[in-house]
């Protein structure tokens, strides 16, 4: 065992980022975060971290941290390694299989063979909002052994893939995904709409929206939890704001557009179904 863990050369590197810092009780916030963003690098007992930045998507974070990890371990094409993803507290399980799903698709795409992957709550920062990814280089067949062993360890209790299969995951090659980015741009090629007159519509539907707030939150109360209109008045407002950079003569650009901003400021079911266009 001794042998496997003084190797002369990097074999492991861990990377976190977090959205809100944790708070000690009785003492509030280790240190302050604008809403927008993000603290890169900070250490597991809530010290902060390397730098700020804007926040990102769930792929960038993923992207960022993958990167910064695998030129440190200089990993090679082929290689095989194992990724934990932790959770510093408080990210929900949707966030953590999103953030999942990325860092799958960008080791795919990176050409790394994922021995092991595990996700989880294993060492946190209390209430931390935030995630750290840990790159372990698997120098050493039997280093998956120890790995596998049993053990009692209450806080070793992994969701566990004991091997990635890239071919049964619904994952894009780089190919694909240029390929995809190049039919989007062909669709996006020429206006095809009247711009004002669908600006004018999209003002229109988000005003009525706003006004039946109220009216579609009491209906809803019949069936539902009451905050349908509530649902659909924010998003109207995020879309009204955002209708500066909103690109009205192309349809299929729009709705793309509308889409993530449902997917970023809408909560609920609808969020997600109206996200969901952008799959179409």
């Amino acid at each position: 065992m001794k042998q496997l863990l003084f190797k002369p050369y990097y074999f492991a590197g861990t990377f976190g980022v977090s959205l809100y810092p944790c708070s000690l009780p009785g003492k509030g916030p280790m240190f302050r975060l604008e809403e927008d963003e993000m603290e890169v690098g900070l250490g597991i007992h809530g010290e902060s971290g390397r730098r700020r930045e804007s926040a990102k998507s769930a792929r960038e974070v993923a992207t960022d941290l993958m990167k910064d990890i695998s030129e440190c371990l200089r990993l090679k094409k082929d290689e095989p390694i194992c990724v934990l993803l932790n959770n510093l507290g408080s990210v929900s399980q949707l966030e953590m299989n999103i953030l999942a799903a990325e860092i799958i698709q960008w080791a795919r795409n990176a050409e790394f063979v994922i021995k092991r992957f595990y996700s989880g709550t294993f060492l946190t920062s209390l209430d931390g909002h935030g995630i750290s990814i840990t790159i372990l280089r698997v120098y050493d067949e039997n280093l998956l052994a120890y790995l596998d062993a049993p053990t009692n360890a209450p806080a070793w209790r992994p969701s566990t893939v004991t091997e990635v299969d890239y071919t049964k995951l619904d994952l894009k090659t780089k190919e694909e995904e240029k390929q995809v980015k190049e039919t989007d741009e062909m669709k996006d090629a020429n206006p095809t709409a009247d711009g004002n007159l669908v600006e004018r519509m999209m003002e229109s539907v988000c005003e009525e929206m706003k006004k039946r707030e109220d009216e579609l939150n009491r209906l809803d109360g019949a069936a539902g939890d009451a905050d349908c209109g509530s649902t659909f008045a924010s998003a109207a407002k995020a879309i009204y704001n955002a209708k500066d950079k909103l690109d009205f003569a192309h349809p299929y650009r729009l709705l793309r557009q509308v889409s993530e901003i449902f997917e970023e400021s809408v909560g609920g079911t609808s969020g997600a179904v109206r996200h969901s266009i952008r799959l179409l």
